[in-house]
């Protein structure tokens, strides 16, 4: 089973859309050929912020996630990843095996006000790569995407809730912040 041109073409002009939405706090979106998204102003802590589509194929159909990937670049040999739980009332879980990892997974923890607002977004999922002196952190909505089917040929957006984008906006910026203070 193959993507048809025409979804992929609807998949990024739905992040395109979606991704407008945070035009009023970081900017004018540009998208790239690929679909990636990035922003003309981000804040300085999310100066590597984009937003890529992640295809995943399912049988007979497949979704298309927007994810939010911004990183920074660290000195640190750690080598580990963290994820979000908010299924599990909130908790950021990971093997912390060094003392950057594990200051990180500390702060992230104590944060009270950044998991509440996490838990308030309907999140796919959130992760921190650490690896290779750069942190790289993966957050991904539920919203703000498309699924399609092939039999019958089917394709619908998955809308994302207005309400979400300054929780998301909120939780962005307090991460990279949290990340760059470590």
């Amino acid at each position: 089973m193959s993507v048809k041109t025409s979804t992929f073409m609807m998949a990024h002009s739905a992040i395109f859309k979606h991704t407008a939405a945070f035009s009023e706090s970081w900017g004018e979106v540009d998208q790239t050929e690929e679909g990636a998204v990035s922003f003309s102003t981000p804040p300085s802590v999310l100066e590597s912020l984009r937003v890529e589509p992640e295809f995943k194929k399912r049988w007979m159909g497949g979704t298309c996630a927007m994810n939010f990937i911004f990183s920074h670049e660290v000195t640190c040999s750690d080598m580990t990843k963290l994820i979000f739980k908010g299924s599990r009332g909130g908790p950021f879980i990971g093997v912390a095996n060094g003392e950057f990892s594990s200051n990180l997974l500390d702060a992230l923890n104590a944060d009270t006000k950044l998991k509440q607002t996490l838990l308030s977004i309907d999140l796919d999922k959130l992760e921190i790569n650490i690896q290779d002196d750069r942190v790289e952190t993966i957050l991904t909505p539920y919203g703000g995407g498309l699924a399609y089917l092939v039999l019958p040929p089917m394709r619908t957006l998955i809308p994302l809730p207005p309400e979400q984008i300054d929780p998301l906006a909120w939780s962005l910026e307090r991460l990279a912040t949290i990340i760059e203070s470590i």
